[in-house]
C-alpha cells in the first residue's frame, strides 16, 4: 500500500485515490492521509481532488458522514438541508439531468442505495 500512497504526491493522484477506494477496507489505514487530503490539509497534496478523496475513505472507512461534509451535504454542514435534499433526489426516481437545489448530484442505481443509506443515517 505504501508504494499507492506515495502516487497522491505525484501527477497521478486522482488514480492513487480510485485504487485506495477500490482497495476498500484493507486499506483503513489510509484514512487519515486520504481526510487530510481532502480536506486540503496535507501540504504533500500534488493536486487537489477533495471529492474522489472523500469517496476513497468512504470506501476504506465504510462511513460516508465525511464524504457528505466534504461535498457540501453532512446534516451538520452549514446548509442544514442535507436531509431533505436527499429526499428530493430519491423521490425524483429518475436520472437527474441538472443541478438539483443549485447542487450537481446525477442518480442511478448504486448512488441512489447510497443516498437512501445516507438518509437512513442521518434522519432515521
Amino acid at each position: 500500500m505504501p508504494e499507492v500512497v506515495g502516487i497522491l504526491e505525484t501527477p497521478y493522484a486522482y488514480d492513487a485515490l480510485r485504487v485506495l477506494g477500490r482497495i476498500g477496507p484493507a486499506a483503513a489505514g489510509t484514512a487519515d492521509r486520504l481526510a487530510a487530503y481532502a480536506t486540503g490539509r496535507d501540504p504533500r497534496t500534488a493536486r487537489n481532488h477533495p471529492r474522489r478523496a472523500a469517496w476513497a475513505h468512504w470506501k476504506v472507512t465504510g462511513d460516508p458522514a465525511f464524504a457528505l461534509d466534504v461535498c457540501g451535504a453532512a446534516p451538520c454542514s452549514a446548509s442544514g438541508r442535507s436531509a431533505p435534499l436527499l429526499r428530493g433526489i430519491l423521490a425524483a426516481e429518475k436520472r437527474l439531468g441538472q443541478p438539483l437545489a443549485g447542487r450537481r448530484i446525477l442518480a442511478d442505481g448504486l448512488y441512489v442505495r447510497t443516498l437512501a443509506e445516507a438518509l437512513a443515517r442521518i434522519d432515521p
